[in-house]
């Protein structure tokens, strides 16, 4: 019964993809050269400074360009693999056929990172308490049950929390991505190697709806422009970490065994790329990394337009990846500085004071995810 199930929920896949592609031309000429896109708004807004509009107008011209094209491109290398997911309509996403962890447990399972998903919606729907119910949740648990009890309440169970951006820094194939972006709400993908960026715009070409409210930027983002070398183990391949500042023999000679160089890419700073735009959530995941994303968003979290933030945290990865054995140190530091409280937990409970964060995650070489909320959110109350 669960193969006949299986098969028939395949068919009404393929059989809507047709229909999806064969509306791509109408969904691209709606407005010119730009796709009808929730981001084309971004395009007329006075408030948006230039140089994130030209970056906005490009990528969504690149996303129509590979549609009318290329789509769907190097389907010899990929798989179609169906989504299990609360979003209201189903849909598929393609993945490797190569060696990959995420894509063997996704064809699998139909399924990746339940608790990071869930985390990341709970931020997304989050919505203070209202005047009057602060002061029930001031303190203690008693912020973090009324920090729950405000999720889904008031705006958050309407359209209001729809039009809240989600920032997917070290996309891959898109499966973050493509789920949020199921669910209505608005995502700028971050993806620097290209044949992940070819897996999501494939996925994003199968779904116009979906694609309508993602941009995706093929680039890195860094403290600064520069050019770096992508390499993965070559049993994960789409796991993208990053060498910057070295030759490329200089990268090939320091790779770990087992690993390879897959690209080479151009950085720039996320305060450039989206420096106007008012970020819900934002989260990192590139492999050690971490800090020269969060360096080079310095401008956006001080001024408080990223509300919550989620990164892999792992300290031998960037101080192998950063050539620095005090890069640790160093971003602990950064971290603390900032206007945000951390949790090693997630983002609905688990906040510290900057001290004890810092004593925190000192004290850890092999934490995994942690979790930034702004300190002027309720959720964080009574954590000085």
């Amino acid at each position: 019964m669960r193969v006949l199930c299986l098969c028939a929920q395949a068919l009404l896949f393929a059989l809507r993809a047709l229909a999806d592609t064969a509306s791509i031309a109408q969904v691209y000429t709606t407005q010119g050269s730009i796709p009808r896109s929730v981001w084309s708004t971004y395009l007329t807004d006075p408030k948006t400074p230039s140089g994130t509009q030209s970056a906005l107008k490009s990528a969504l011209v690149r996303q129509r360009h590979f549609c009318q094209d290329a789509y769907p491109a190097d389907v010899e290398r990929f798989k179609q693999s169906q989504v299990f997911s609360d979003a209201p309509s189903p849909f598929f996403i393609y993945v490797r056929s190569e060696p990959d962890v995420v894509s063997s447990q996704v064809l699998t399972t139909g399924k990746w990172a339940d608790d990071l998903l869930r985390d990341i919606y709970f931020a997304l729907e989050y919505n203070p308490p209202v005047q009057g119910a602060a002061g029930a949740a001031g303190a203690g648990a008693g912020a973090a049950a009324g920090a729950a009890a405000a999720v889904g309440g008031g705006a958050g169970s309407g359209e209001g929390t729809k039009s809240r951006v989600f920032i997917d820094v070290g996309a891959n194939f898109g499966w973050l991505t493509m789920n949020v972006a199921a669910r209505g709400y608005r995502v700028a993908a971050v993806e620097a190697m290209k044949h992940n960026q070819k897996m999501l715009r494939n996925s994003l070409c199968a779904h116009p709806d979906i694609m309508g409210r993602v941009v995706l930027f093929a680039t890195g983002v860094s403290n600064d422009t520069a050019t770096c070398y992508m390499y993965s183990d070559d049993n994960n391949q789409g796991n993208g970490h990053s060498m910057c500042g070295l030759s490329e023999e200089a990268v090939r000679q320091a790779l770990p065994p087992g690993h390879s160089i897959r690209d080479s890419m151009a950085v720039q700073r996320l305060d450039a790329l989206l420096g106007g735009v008012e970020v819900q959530v934002m989260k990192i995941d590139v492999e050690g990394f971490e800090p020269m994303v969060m360096y080079g968003a310095a401008e956006m979290l001080r001024a408080g337009k990223i509300k919550f933030v989620c990164m892999e945290f792992f300290p031998d990865f960037m101080q192998r990846n950063l050539h620095n054995p005090n890069a640790t140190i160093e971003f602990i530091d950064f971290l603390v500085s900032l206007p945000y409280r951390i949790s090693i937990l997630a983002f609905d409970h688990g906040y510290m004071t900057p001290a004890q964060a810092a004593v925190a995650l000192r004290g850890d070489r092999t934490r995994d995810d942690i979790f930034l909320a702004h300190e002027s959110l309720p959720l964080v109350a009574g954590v000085l």
